[in-house]
């Protein structure tokens, strides 16, 4: 893949980490070919039950994401969008906390965001918007998944331009129905 209009990386679990000064490899796919070819299983998180609505909302979510803060320098809203991608993944771990932590301390409420995201993107109606999200949704998965120190953290990097901002899920983003 050439560079893209983001070259933001986003994480999409809690329980592993990353360290500077360690050397790290990476399998990198297009989620839209992993979906299309039925290769999701290659993934980190692959084998989890509901993998793939896991991985499609957490495109979507990342996304979102680039869409509020396509320079990635509002923690807050980073933050906010990390723990809704991660309680997909791992939705009573680490994640899980953080999220009851921000439903109580600000306006934001992860579980709703991510309840949100699985439904829009189990709706078939919006098949055609979320293609070209999928097509350019790059997944960084550790190779192998344990790398130095048994730790390696899997990324997911959305180009933010494919798809046109669908006016409901704005509402939706903005807690306009919250």
């Amino acid at each position: 893949p050439t560079r893209r209009s983001s070259d933001l990386l986003m994480c999409d679990d809690t329980t592993h980490e990353i360290s500077y000064g360690l050397n790290y490899t990476y399998d990198l796919s297009i989620l839209g070919d992993d979906l299309n070819n039925n290769t999701i299983s290659g993934l980190e998180f692959g084998g989890a039950p509901n993998a793939v609505a896991s991985y499609k909302a957490a495109a979507y979510l990342a996304w979102q994401y680039y869409q509020v803060d396509p320079t990635g320098t509002n923690s807050t809203v980073s933050s906010d969008y990390n723990v809704a991608i991660w309680t997909l993944f791992n939705p009573n771990g680490t994640g899980a906390q953080l999220a009851a932590d921000l439903a109580t301390s600000n306006d934001f409420h992860p579980a709703t965001y991510r309840t949100a995201a699985l439904a829009f993107v189990d709706d078939s109606n919006n098949s055609a918007f979320l293609a070209p999200i999928y097509a350019n949704t790059l997944v960084f998965t550790p190779n192998p998944l344990l790398n130095q120190g048994g730790w390696s953290q899997e990324f997911l990097n959305v180009d933010p331009a494919p798809a046109p901002e669908p006016g409901t899920m704005w509402m939706i983003i903005t807690g306009a129905v919250l």
